[in-house]
C-alpha cells in the first residue's frame, strides 16, 4: 500500500502496482450501491497507473503517473470540475 483516502461514505488504498482499489458507497462502479470489499473502479478499467488518490464525501479524485487529473462519484455542485454538474 502506498496511499489510503477516506471520504464520508467511501474508501480508496492506492496500491505499490499503481491500481486504486474502493470500497463504500457508489465508488464508480457505475451502479447504485455499495461495495464491501476492494474493488477497481469502473472509471479506471483502461489500466492507468495511479500516483495519487483524495476522497471527498461522495466523489474521488486522481492523479495519474502522466499528470491527468481523473474525478468521478457525485457532481451535484460540480465538485468533479467537468464544467457541469451531471
Amino acid at each position: 500500500m502506498v496511499q489510503c483516502a477516506m471520504g464520508w461514505s467511501h474508501s480508496a488504498v492506492l496500491l505499490e502496482s499503481g491500481d486504486l482499489l474502493q470500497y463504500g458507497n457508489r465508488i464508480g462502479t457505475g451502479l447504485n450501491e455499495d461495495w464491501y470489499l476492494p474493488s477497481v473502479s469502473a472509471a479506471l478499467n483502461e489500466k492507468l497507473s495511479i500516483a495519487s488518490v483524495a476522497c471527498g464525501a461522495y466523489h474521488t479524485a486522481a492523479l495519474t503517473e502522466r499528470g491527468h487529473c481523473l474525478t468521478w462519484g457525485c457532481n451535484l455542485n460540480g465538485q468533479l470540475g467537468h464544467g457541469d454538474t451531471k
